[in-house]
């Protein structure tokens, strides 16, 4: 039974973070215990095409094509990191202390996998979490000219030594602000790169809950789940 769970923040009643869980329950230590192998892998796939939405462009056709390569430009210039990467670490701390793995192996930046690719890579060493973003970018704000909302979309599953998924996460982050292009730009994107480190935070919380049933910030990890 899929269960949507929403998180609001401040003042003015946005929807900041959306959290969908499929899953039956959370894994628990027990069950994480019970697989074989000592090391955790930690696989992070390549990161899509960063979208800058910017005035006078939409998300269809030649407007899609635009907005990317000014993203991408923006994001390689201004070196925004892809937040997977903070994600992944901080959940791969989460699922090691559950699971009582000894090492952390991390594969980064692999182009789109089946999981019986994933499964061959790791070759049944132990449990597999694998993090991905699905979407990242900024638009401007439904009826409004000149302020932008960030939007961050991150997914994260785990598998077993076979690489059979057992939980699985999805979220979408949308960091309240009232930003202009200038502030979000500016000094090579401070403006985005602190939204980007909060819609991943939260999103880790979301999904640390929705895979291992607490926060991260609890344990010591916001999002929308499926194992597929």
């Amino acid at each position: 039974m899929k269960q949507i769970l929403a998180l609001v923040t401040g003042t003015c009643c946005l929807l900041s973070t959306v959290a969908i869980a499929e899953s039956a329950a959370p894994l628990s230590a027990e069950t994480l215990v019970s697989y074989p192998g000592q090391t955790l892998t930690v696989v992070i796939h390549k990161a899509p095409n960063f979208i800058a939405l910017t005035s006078g462009r939409n998300g269809t056709g030649l407007g899609a094509i635009s907005a990317a390569t000014e993203g991408n430009k923006l994001m390689r210039e201004d070196q925004i990191p892809d937040p997977s990467l903070a994600v992944a670490v901080k959940l791969a701390r989460m699922v090691q202390a559950k699971s009582g793995a000894t090492n952390i192996a991390t594969l980064e930046d692999l182009g789109p996998l089946s999981t019986g690719d994933v499964a061959k890579i790791v070759n049944g060493k132990g449990l597999i979490l694998e993090v991905w973003t699905y979407f990242w970018g900024f638009q401007l704000r439904p009826l409004d000219t000149e302020h932008y909302s960030v939007k961050y979309e991150a997914n994260a599953r785990i598998l077993d030594p076979a690489g059979n998924p057992i939980a699985g996460a999805r979220c979408l982050s949308t960091p309240e602000d009232n930003t202009s292009f200038e502030q979000l730009t500016a000094d090579h994107a401070a403006g985005l790169k602190a939204l980007f480190i909060k819609a991943g935070s939260t999103c880790t919380d979301a999904m640390a809950k929705v895979l291992l049933g607490a926060p991260a910030s609890a344990q010591g990890n916001t999002a929308s789940g499926d194992a597929q």
